[in-house]
């Protein structure tokens, strides 16, 4: 996990089934049944469940083109007195945006003139070439860092890690023991292995080159997508106007194809204008094609055409 801008000590980091296992330790470490936590307004669906689960109040921040926009979490800061910030600075799902190195700078100086908590969420980092500089090398002290192994190696691959600031390692132990014991030894040898021989480094590139080119056969279909240099296995597909999320997925299964739900990320009831389209479950580039092409098909016609049949 360690590279130039970012150096995590052995004692900081804790090995988790998975990034969902360590958002949630994270969480219970910071926050209580009741607490209210800053997220993205459309943010990822695991975290919904989280905190549906431990009765936390999401406080949702509205977006720009590059994620969680500073000045509406100086506001939300103010308005909901939170003290916890979840976010996804690279490729964050569902909209696939990537936070530039000013705005990290931006949210991370924000953590600190409201002493936030941060749980930064870089389970898609590895896509990038270079991994942009995370909001945790710039507040160390106040920023949890979550990875994960799943999404470079296979989706039941269940390893994730979590980087603890200092202060937390005592406490982090414990939890890591009382909700799991420990992880399996067989994925972190494996991983180890990987690292060592130079595999993992191998099977990072192949995932690169996969996604870069099933996003391209998106971009294809629908032009109007945000074209991303280095792009995850998701897109975010713009919807026309007279097209709600809702009549699209509905409209979609209805040709037995399941798109991502908008209540999935969406924080509040209003039409979020745009849909997350996964790239990764057709087997092959035809296949991907072929479903693409018919969600275009759907988006051609008007909804009432399409969702009263379907």
């Amino acid at each position: 996990l360690s590279d130039k801008s970012f150096a995590v000590e052995p004692a900081r980091l804790f090995l988790c089934n998975g990034a969902q296992h360590a958002i949630d330790i994270a969480l219970r470490l910071v926050a209580k049944p009741g607490d209210s936590i800053l997220v993205d307004a459309f943010t990822y669906s695991g975290f919904k469940a989280i905190a549906a689960a431990s009765h936390f109040t999401l406080v949702p921040v509205e977006m720009d083109e590059e994620g969680m926009d500073p000045e509406a979490l100086n506001q939300a800061c103010r308005r909901s007195g939170a003290r916890v910030l979840y976010c996804m600075p690279t490729l964050q799902s569902p909209t696939a945006r990537t936070m530039s190195l000013t705005r990290r700078r931006g949210i991370a100086e924000l953590a600190e003139e409201f002493d936030l908590t941060v749980i930064e969420d870089d389970v898609h980092a590895f896509f990038f070439t270079e991994r942009p500089i995370p909001i945790a090398s710039l507040a160390p002290g106040r920023t949890f860092y979550v990875t994960s192994y799943s999404k470079c190696i296979a989706p039941g691959f269940r390893l994730g890690t979590l980087t603890v600031p200092t202060a937390y390692i005592a406490q982090a132990e414990l939890l890591l023991h009382a909700s799991a014991w420990f992880v399996a030894p067989m994925l972190s040898e494996a991983v180890v292995r990987l690292i060592e021989n130079g595999k993992l480094e191998e099977l990072l590139r192949e995932r690169r080159r996969q996604a870069l080119e099933r996003y391209r056969v998106f971009l294809e279909v629908f032009p109007n997508a945000a074209g991303l240099q280095f792009p995850a296995f998701f897109g975010w597909l713009p919807l026309p106007a007279e097209w709600s999320a809702d009549q699209f997925a509905a409209a979609a299964r209805g040709r037995g194809i399941f798109v991502t739900p908008p209540i999935a990320s969406a924080m509040g009831e209003g039409n979020p204008g745009a849909i997350r389209i996964c790239l990764g479950a057709p087997k092959d580039l035809r296949e991907l094609s072929d479903v693409l092409q018919a969600l275009r098909d759907i988006l051609d016609r008007h909804p009432v055409n399409v969702v009263s049949v379907a």
